[in-house]
């Protein structure tokens, strides 16, 4: 298959298929990148390898207040996942 380079300005946006197979370097740089992920599927288009079928089951809303009120689980107060020293990628 053809290889498609794709160099994004800070700000710019790419939507791609959700089926693509993609991937991008590692950043080095000391300005973090953001992404958002967001997919819309078919629940017939199950992914390769799923292991279970959490993939198709619709989401339940919750209320407005609930980013802001719920209690986290399974961080702790000093976990700094944005830290580079941490990130396995860039090993």
């Amino acid at each position: 298959m053809e290889h498609i380079y794709v160099e994004l300005k800070a700000g710019d946006a790419l939507f791609f298929h959700p089926n693509l197979l993609h991937r991008s370097e590692s950043n080095t740089s000391d300005f973090p990148r953001w992404s958002l992920i967001s997919c819309y599927n078919r629940a017939s288009n199950i992914p390769y390898n799923e292991p279970n079928l959490s993939c198709i089951k619709p989401l339940e809303a919750v209320p407005d207040e609930a980013m802001m009120t719920w209690e986290t689980e399974g961080l702790s107060e000093n976990t700094d996942f944005l830290s580079k020293d941490k990130d396995e990628a860039l090993k």
